[in-house]
């Protein structure tokens, strides 16, 4: 039997009436039956862990019992001072177990999480917390120090004693009963970038997040019963993940804390990427599986210290947040060849499920994205919306239960990336005919940088803000590390000092540090533009 007949064959098997992950059909859409209704009912499943260890950080430790006791102690705090059902927390820190309780008990008091990008500056945290119409923000003293003069009319909780109120000290009364939510409440607001100059809110329900989290163990009973042989390494271990991707991204809040909680695994946060402490803690404290942007394995494996005779013991990477390069691959199959590779592909807006390849089909398979989730339908399609035949290339849409409600914007719900009840991507690729997904592009001015995704137009509007410049141009350069990485090209005004540095420091101070330009090139003629003025990004050419 073939590998991809394999895992077809879990697929039925573990989805077929009376099985775990049986299906079942709800307003017209495939779910799991056997899912919690809600993402406050899936987080409890990680009370059955009971003292095992669930989150190790700086040196100290917490229990899944140390955990539950953080988040409803900090849930009838926020009650106790004013939170109220439905209302919207903005969380804005770096990576540490503050944030997973901050999440969660936000969740626990009936409220509603809003995660910023921690790299932001302050004029993007500023605007999310609009956009995302948050009253309430939980924030640690850095990001509190770029939102200085921008608070007004907010709840603020500290950390680290940045702010009057202090999460480390918030109490109430436990509730008889906790706030109660339903499956269609907005469960979480995260933000992505789309082609607009600023970041979208992301609107997720209760149901998306729980169906999306019951995928996560659907994939991870797919991977057992597909190849045994690589899952019996894990025998009798307990798994120790090393989460280094940011929590604000879906890939690190579902595929990570989430799945994480819920399957009773250890994570081993880091406050903030570095190769050499994600080797030593590889090879002195036990983490068993990473998974990171293709830019963090290459860092990995490119570093001094990277020892392949002390890494034996690793059971998976994964890749996740840009396409995997197949000498990536190659170079870590060669140094640690019982270790299982895998890549997912989802977005923001599909609430991180969609399409998981690993093990063997990986390594057959090495730049697909894999097989569509049961509960996601995937299609390429044409511009006009019409399905593309099997093998056919054309802009990837998703139909499901774990897609976004929709884009909050000025105060309302856009569906304006919907076609019907398809979700269009912007991602160029092709469903074969076995039903494999290959990403080939993009149709959106958006660029990947290491995983990080975001708009050409918004660093645009930052660079033309500078008093002298004219007009500007983003442009995505494929690079070997991160993928793709940014340059720029400006026009300055007459007799202005062609000083590249200095624009380039004026985008640093007003934009998070992975949206400025590596370089930017001052031109010496205007940009190229069509009959209608629209710019010809292809027309130009920097310097490699």
């Amino acid at each position: 039997m073939s590998t991809i007949d394999k895992w077809k064959t879990a697929y039925a098997q573990l989805t077929a009436p009376g099985a775990p992950f049986e299906l079942a059909e709800q307003d017209g859409l495939p779910v799991f039956r056997n899912a919690p209704a809600t993402l406050n009912e899936a987080l409890e499943a990680g009370r059955r862990h009971g003292d095992a260890i669930f989150v190790s950080y700086l040196g100290k430790q917490l229990s899944f019992n140390d955990y539950f006791a953080e988040v409803e102690r900090v849930a009838a705090g926020l009650i106790a001072h004013g939170l109220s059902r439905g209302t919207r927390v903005a969380i804005a820190m770096r990576n540490r177990p503050e944030w997973l309780v901050a999440f969660h008990a936000v969740l626990k008091a009936g409220a509603v999480p809003c995660a910023l990008n921690s790299w932001w500056q302050g004029e993007e945290l500023a605007h999310a917390i609009t956009d995302g119409q948050a009253s309430w923000l939980i924030a640690d003293g850095d990001r509190l120090s770029r939102l200085e003069g921008r608070l007004g009319g907010l709840t603020v909780v500290g950390v680290d004693g940045a702010a009057g109120l202090e999460l480390a000290t918030l109490a109430g009364p436990i509730p008889e009963v906790w706030p109660q939510v339903s499956p269609d409440d907005t469960a979480a607001v995260l933000f992505t970038s789309g082609t607009s100059a600023r970041a979208k809110a992301v609107l997720l329900s209760q149901r998306a997040l729980a169906q999306g989290a019951f995928n996560f163990d659907f994939f991870a009973a797919v991977g057992a019963m597909a190849q045994p042989a690589l899952i019996a390494r894990a025998a009798g271990r307990r798994i120790k993940s090393l989460l280094a991707v940011p929590l604000f991204h879906v890939s690190g809040l579902m595929a990570q804390f989430v799945a994480g909680l819920r399957g009773g695994r250890e994570l081993a946060l880091m406050h903030k990427w570095d190769a050499a402490e994600a080797i030593s803690a590889m090879q002195e404290d036990g983490v068993t599986t990473f998974n990171g942007s293709p830019a963090m394995q290459v860092d990995l494996i490119s570093h001094p210290a990277f020892d392949p005779a002390r890494l034996s013991h690793l059971l998976a990477l994964g890749y996740g947040g840009a396409g995997v390069p197949e000498s990536l691959s190659g170079r870590i199959a060669r140094a640690l060849p019982e270790t299982m590779q895998g890549v997912g592909y989802g977005m923001t807006e599909t609430g991180g499920a969609g399409c998981v390849n690993s093990g063997e089909l990986f390594f057959e398979h090495p730049q697909a994205s894999g097989l569509v989730s049961p509960i996601m339908r995937v299609r390429a399609q044409a511009p006009d919306g019409t399905p593309c035949p099997a093998g056919v290339e054309g802009e990837l849409a998703f139909f499901g239960v774990t897609l976004m409600d929709g884009y909050w914007q000025d105060g309302q719900l856009d569906r304006s990336a919907f076609n019907g009840a398809w979700f269009a991507t912007g991602d160029i690729g092709v469903v074969d005919a076995d039903g494999l997904v290959r990403l080939t592009g993009r149709s959106k001015e958006v660029v990947n940088r290491g995983g990080e995704k975001f708009s050409l137009s918004e660093v645009e509007h930052c660079l033309t803000a500078h008093p002298d410049v004219l007009e500007a141009a983003a442009l995505a350069v494929p690079d070997e590390r991160l993928g793709e990485r940014l340059e720029a090209v400006v026009v300055v005004r007459a007799g202005a000092p062609r000083d590249a540095e200095a624009i380039r420091a004026f985008a640093a101070a007003r934009l998070a540090a992975y949206k400025v330009p590596a370089s930017i090139h001052v031109s010496e003629t205007a940009l190229p533009r069509n009959a209608t003025g629209k710019l010809m990004r292809q027309a130009l050419r920097v310097p490699v």
